[in-house]
């Protein structure tokens, strides 16, 4: 998401906050609905100011919330409720606000759907705002792929306020608007904001700033909506002046904007975003000393509200700062210094609160400030398990309505049981969610690297991206190196996703696969362009700890090629499927994935080792034997997802899945146990819940789904055998596995594309490590190892059989062993293709091991 589209995100609540405040209703509700009319009015309004002050995750909750009031009928007798389709495009705005495009999308077709419902005059207003949300959406997705949003010729010219709309009060020179027009107004104003963003990011600032104008125009009209919307149209009008050149009349709209926020959200990250703005506006007038405080209290509120932003929001403070390092060198620390905090404040995957926030509870130990985190951490999943069962109910004609009513019982039981426990552990464990969620500083991750080990972070945006290398505090030379990156986000991901696809092998039939040439000069191109010259430091390294963002996230650098792959005799165009004298960056270099900086302090820092006395829990080769009738009625799904559930029951069977886990168990033995075939199902994991903890790493050789729809299924999930003597599904999903208690050095999820969605990067935002691999540290594992891309049996049971018996015998650390199994798997030349073995990527710290301190007998103990 662009800086332009966080501001209209985040004007959209203001807008929706103006109107309901501007919307009065005198007529009282029913009496027995009055609590539940109250209770929907303040839901909707407090997730409109989530959204104001960008907490979407919490906006996300209350909106599923009114949904589930407006769809079980509670609020058919409360005249100033909004109307489903209304509620159900606001969380689209938000889904789509925090990447989840998928969903994004099915709840925006729903609202489509539900455009007919409301009355006629609101169906109008209504029609406005989703074609808003939709652009916005646009938008979102634009800084994924680096493609402009579409525009329409309409969208660049000014519409006027609607004749006949105002009329004056000749009672008190107000202007008296029916709540109809002043609800159309503030849909307008902010179609006109949207659109004004779309337009600077086409280079069409003149028509944007039109736009601005236009809205403010209207908005004066409303003054209720102009206290909240006026500083946004502010800011966005420095935006347009500076994309103009007119530097003065943009710090004189930054300054309106500044204010107008501190007089709605002080201290919040609002009024962060608006002093990044007036900074730069600074910046471009010549008046760069009054621009550094502003940067610097812009990342400190940024630091107080952890939020997840984007790059292009960091980029004018970056190219700031490389400017005065080029202009004072001797003063280039202090500049690197700032470099590294605000990259480290565009933060967006769910994987960083996951790691930290597991790492806080293995600290905690076992007192009260343990228990109450571990409380929470429960409230919290089973309010996220009932929100979810509620959402898939409400989509199936044939649940009763006594079973619909018991399900809402059950969220309000457990979103007070979420509140309680919340606040309890605010007040027993204070500083749980600054841990969880704060920057770390430079010096602490430099004193957290050891010797022979650096931290890489890659940010891909508009207009350049950037590269910045950590070094440890022992090392010489300067702290952290910077370099710019001469390609844009658009041009990265066309790149990788290129070369992605190439890496995923085509299944013709059992047996049978078609894999593509792999393109070595483009790979040694891609390693060039990013590495540039600092590919030597990090090429004399022995560990990477590896950050990145958007598509990135998606492929694996050991595929990089270090040395240029030449064209003649002997080379890999000489044998197309020979690769296994190239100069990968893997065989440089291990290489461990991290969602952020923090996490490795996190990591190395906080986590204490494993307690489990037991070495491996292994899992394989489940027995499908659902019918697709049974997984819709134990899944609760409407007849429009009988597709999704006749292709997950005709799963074929993992060819040496069996094999490979009995195996995994036996070369690490010390208690180590084997799950397969039909006791491989959902209900093992509940009858042996409490002894999860007592394995130190767990891995899974099964299939790994992705949601196709969030109709249908709207999370991902691995496959289970089926139990017929048990209840439920064959699919054990990510809220599941987020409960269980985990005490784990290390899972391995050895299946199909458990990392990203298959043929869906851009529609996932790259966030490829947001899906299973998420909910497996949030339950307790240290470190994962899982595949990218739909793994082929043979290779992958040859790489884990030398990946295993690196840890078992040599205790090594498991990047060391991945990467030594890669290698062997890589030097055989019918298996040197990346696709039989880059699909592996390690998250967490890669100089864990099994036994930590060199032995099973050194390992920790319970007491």
């Amino acid at each position: 998401m662009t800086t332009l589209t966080r501001a209209i995100q985040r004007s959209a609540a203001s807008l929706m906050l103006a109107a309901l405040a501007a919307c009065v209703d005198t007529s009282p509700p029913a009496v027995p609905a009055a609590d539940v009319c109250r209770s929907i009015s303040e839901q909707y309004y407090q997730a409109e100011r989530d959204v104001y002050a960008m907490d979407l995750a919490t906006a996300e909750s209350r909106y599923v919330q009114v949904l589930s009031a407006l769809k079980s009928g509670a609020g058919r007798h409360c005249p100033s409720a909004p109307s489903e389709a209304r509620v159900t495009a606001r969380l689209a705005n938000v889904q789509s606000g925090q990447l989840e495009f998928l969903s994004a999308s099915e709840l925006l077709a729903d609202a489509r759907r539900g455009e007919a419902n409301p009355t006629a005059e609101d169906r109008s207003v209504l029609s406005g705002e989703l074609s808003t949300i939709e652009l916005v959406d646009r938008m979102h997705r634009s800084a994924i792929t680096g493609a402009a949003p579409v525009l329409t010729p309409s969208d660049a010219a000014p519409t006027g306020v609607e004749e006949g709309a105002v009329h004056a009060d000749t009672g008190g020179g107000l202007i008296a608007l029916s709540d109809a027009q002043k609800r159309r107004i503030v849909a307008d104003a902010w179609d006109d904001l949207a659109k004004a963003a779309a337009l600077i990011r086409s280079g069409e600032a003149q028509a944007a700033l039109q736009r601005i104008e236009q809205g403010l125009r209207s908005l004066q009209t409303v003054p209720v909506a102009a206290v909240t919307m006026a500083p946004r149209f502010y800011l966005q009008r420095s935006i347009a002046q500076l994309a103009l050149g007119q530097t003065q009349a943009a710090v004189a709209s930054a300054e309106a904007g500044v204010r107008g926020v501190d007089q709605v959200v002080p201290n919040s990250a609002v009024a962060a975003r608006a002093r990044m703005i007036h900074a730069d506006a600074l910046v471009q007038a010549g008046r760069a000393g009054e621009a550094v405080p502003e940067y610097d209290a812009a990342m400190d509120l940024y630091e107080q509200n952890p939020v997840a932003i984007q790059y292009e929001t960091a980029w004018p403070l970056i190219r700031f700062a490389q400017a005065e390092i080029a202009r004072r060198p001797d003063r280039a620390a202090a500049w690197q210094a700032r470099i590294f905090r605000v990259a480290q404040l565009v933060r967006s995957s769910g994987t960083v609160k996951a790691i930290a926030g597991a790492a806080r509870s293995f600290a905690a130990g076992d007192g009260d400030e343990a228990e109450a985190v571990r409380s929470w951490k429960q409230a919290d999943d089973r309010l996220a398990s009932v929100k979810g069962l509620l959402l898939v109910a409400r989509r199936n004609p044939l649940v009763l309505q006594s079973q619909l009513d018991a399900l809402e019982g059950e969220l309000a039981q457990a979103d007070a049981a979420e509140r309680a426990a919340r606040d309890r552990r605010d007040r027993v464990a204070p500083e749980y969610r600054a841990a969880l969620e704060a920057p770390v500083s430079l010096d602490r991750v430099r004193k957290t690297l050891r010797h022979g080990e650096v931290l890489v972070q890659i940010l891909v945006g508009k207009p350049r991206s950037l590269m910045l290398v950590v070094q440890p505090a022992a090392a010489g030379g300067p702290a952290v190196r910077v370099r710019t990156i001469h390609a844009d986000s658009g041009h990265v991901a066309g790149i990788v996703g290129g070369m992605r696809s190439i890496l995923e092998a085509e299944y013709l039939r059992p047996g049978a696969v078609a894999i593509d040439q792999f393109p070595a000069d483009l790979s040694h191109q891609l390693y060039r362009l990013l590495f540039g010259d600092l590919a030597g430091l990090v090429e004399a390294q022995e560990r990477v700890f590896l950050v990145s963002n958007g598509m990135l996230q998606s492929y694996p650098f050991e595929t990089l090629i270090t040395k240029n792959p030449g064209s003649g005799k002997g080379s890999w165009r000489g044998a197309p499927f020979d690769y296994s004298h190239l100069s990968w960056l893997g065989d440089a270099v291990e290489i461990d994935y991290l969602p952020a900086a923090r996490n490795l302090v996190d990591l190395r820092s906080v986590t204490r080792a494993s307690r489990g006395q037991r070495a491996a829990l292994t899992f394989g080769d489940p027995e499908q034997g659902m019918t697709a009738d049974g997984l819709m009625r134990a899944a609760g799904l409407p007849q429009g997802c009988r597709a999704f559930a006749e292709g997950v029951a005709s799963l074929p069977r993992l060819y040496g899945m069996r094999d490979q886990a009995q195996e995994v168990a036996a070369i690490l033995g010390h208690g180590s146990e084997a799950v397969v075939g039909p006791a491989f199902t959902k209900s093992y994991f509940a009858r042996h819940r409490a002894d999860l903890g007592d394995y130190r790493i767990l891995h899974f050789a099964t299939h790994g789904l992705l949601p196709s729809s969030a109709n249908c299924f709207t999370e991902p999930a691995l496959t289970t055998s089926f139990d017929p003597s048990g209840a439920g599904n064959t699919l054990l999903t990510t809220t599941e596995i987020r409960q269980f208690h985990l005490d784990a050095q290390l899972v391995v999820l050895s299946a199909c594309d458990t990392i990203g969605a298959e043929g869906r990067l851009a529609e996932t935002g790259g966030e490829s490590l947001s899906t299973l691999t998420r909910a497996f540290f949030a339950a307790g594992a240290r470190t994962v190892i899982a595949s990218q891309w739909q793994v082929l049996a043979d290779e992958t049971s040859v790489l884990m059989r030398a990946m295993y018996r690196r840890i078992a015998v040599d205790n090594a650390g498991f990047g060391a062993a991945l990467r030594g199994a890669q290698a062997e798997v890589r030097r055989n030349p019918a298996s040197s293709h990346p696709t039989y073995w880059a699909a592996f990527v390690l998250m967490g710290d890669g100089a864990t091991t099994l036994y930590p301190g060199g032995g099973r007998q050194s390992s920790e103990r319970r007491p």
